[in-house]
């Protein structure tokens, strides 16, 4: 994990200029996520920011973006200055660090980057209030996104099955485009 969070680290101030977004990609899997106003948003997995404006046209509560690698939460607090955002640099593949409660949670092209895949699906789950959602989502597809890192790589069919046991699913996407699974949070103990 150090290595990753060292790239990711050494990446960030340049993120978005040497990597193009796909915005067509992040537009689908936000229609898919039914937002609403008023809403309390984790951005799992942040990275720079990319996100984030386009959450804002949801006019949210909040957005909390949480990212492991410093200088990825410096440069979407520098990218990002309005007053319902805040950026906080956290694991959340480790438990026992307490997540900010949300109704909505996005990982967008974050997930195959989590170290333990299963934790961060629980600790995720007990952030998201219940009848909250979370989206995880990639848009480079399962193609890709496993064939780049296969030892973290989660394909749609692995994530539909550590999300499960929390989560009623609705969606579920599978393509070498992109991929998506999201569903609404059952009540947990």
């Amino acid at each position: 994990m150090s290595a990753n969070r060292d790239f990711f680290n050494s990446a960030a101030q340049d993120w978005h200029s040497r990597r193009r977004p796909d915005v067509e990609n992040a537009d689908i899997m936000l229609r898919l996520s039914c937002l609403r106003p008023g809403l309390r948003i984790l951005d799992a997995g942040c990275g720079a920011g990319f996100l984030t404006p386009f959450l804002l046209q949801s006019e949210p509560e909040r957005i909390i973006g949480v990212d492991y690698a410093e200088n990825m939460i410096r440069a979407a607090r520098e990218n990002c200055a309005d007053p319902r955002t805040q950026f906080i640099c956290r694991d959340i593949t480790l438990t026992g660090q307490a997540l900010p409660d949300c109704d909505f949670c996005v990982c967008y092209n974050s997930f195959p980057h989590f170290s333990d895949p299963a934790a961060a699906v629980e600790n995720l789950a007990r952030a998201i209030v219940p009848g909250g959602r979370l989206t995880v989502s990639h848009t480079q597809g399962k193609r890709t996104a496993d064939g780049a890192a296969p030892e973290r790589g989660t394909p749609a069919a692995g994530l539909v099955r550590l999300m499960e046991p929390y989560f009623r699913l609705d969606a579920v996407i599978d393509s070498n485009a992109m991929f998506l699974v999201s569903g609404i949070r059952y009540d947990m103990p």
